[in-house]
């Protein structure tokens, strides 16, 4: 591991000893491939205007991304002021950041781009299914994505299945690409309105 990873890792464990969050939000963004390659997928899209994260963490992902508005939402207060510390360091677009509990909170923003990954094979099917169809029909501008991940890890409790998460959607599906513990990274694309 290069010098630069071992200050970042260490700079990490220093945060997490600061705002007191939770272990796995230590990681690095060059630990976690999916992640790069997300934030080149969001910055390759024409309609950069808006752009949300639910489970943002530390905010890697929003940090990354060349969009106008970013929104990061998280449970966790903790990260959540954690991530506004090193966004403080950011030279792009601030970040706003919520508390917002999955499900029940109520999504209100209408965005380009909602992501979602790295915690939702914590969440049955059908919930996680009902609330992807509605973001998708109420927070999503025509020609902007959801972007979620999928696993087959045996050590996560669900295995969600993209046709089934999509089923009821009228949409076009974009794998983003494969990864570690059988990690699949979705965009589940809304048509754009044609003039």
């Amino acid at each position: 591991m290069n010098t630069s990873l071992i200050v970042q890792k260490i700079f990490r464990r220093v945060l997490k000893a600061i705002f007191r969050f939770d272990d796995w939000h230590t990681s690095i963004l060059d630990e976690r491939p999916y992640a790069i390659d997300i934030i080149k997928y969001c910055n390759s899209r024409s309609c950069k205007d808006s752009i949300l994260e639910i489970g943002c963490g530390l905010a890697d992902i929003l940090r990354g991304v060349d969009y106008k508005k970013k929104l990061g939402f998280d449970m966790d207060k903790k990260v959540l002021r954690g991530a506004a510390f090193l966004s403080t360091f950011s030279r792009k677009p601030k970040i706003t950041f919520q508390v917002f509990q999955f499900p029940e909170a109520r999504l209100e923003a209408l965005v380009d781009v909602i992501i979602m990954v790295n915690w939702i094979f914590f969440i049955e099917e059908d919930i996680l299914r009902l609330n992807i169809e509605k973001y998708f029909r109420e927070n999503v501008k025509p020609g902007g994505a959801i972007i979620i991940d999928t696993l087959k890890d045996p050590h996560y409790p669900n295995h969600h299945n993209i046709k089934v998460l999509t089923a009821n959607l009228q949409c076009k599906i974009h794998k983003i690409g494969n990864y570690a513990r059988q990690r699949e990274v979705w965009s589940i694309e809304k048509q754009a309105i044609l003039a």
